[in-house]
């Protein structure tokens, strides 16, 4: 009996991470609007598929540069 082993530890981590930062906010790492229409997409389909409904709500904060600089980023 012949085997061969290798660690791929580190080569599994790397892939997570450019996984993440595909998906996320490299300042942030908020979801970005990939993973968001990632989401959405299996949300249509899952709810295509078991003939329900799915509802979204898109918040828009005008001027919310504004609020960072007066109030700081931790309000």
């Amino acid at each position: 009996m012949l085997g061969a082993s290798r660690d791929i530890t580190e080569s599994k981590r790397r892939e997570e991470e450019v996984r993440f930062l595909a998906y996320h906010d490299t300042l942030t790492g908020l979801p970005n609007r990939r993973l968001l229409d990632d989401r959405l997409k299996q949300a249509v389909y899952s709810s295509q598929r078991r003939d329900g409904r799915i509802a979204a709500m898109l918040i828009d904060l005008d001027d919310f540069k504004l609020v960072n600089d007066s109030l700081g980023h931790r309000a």
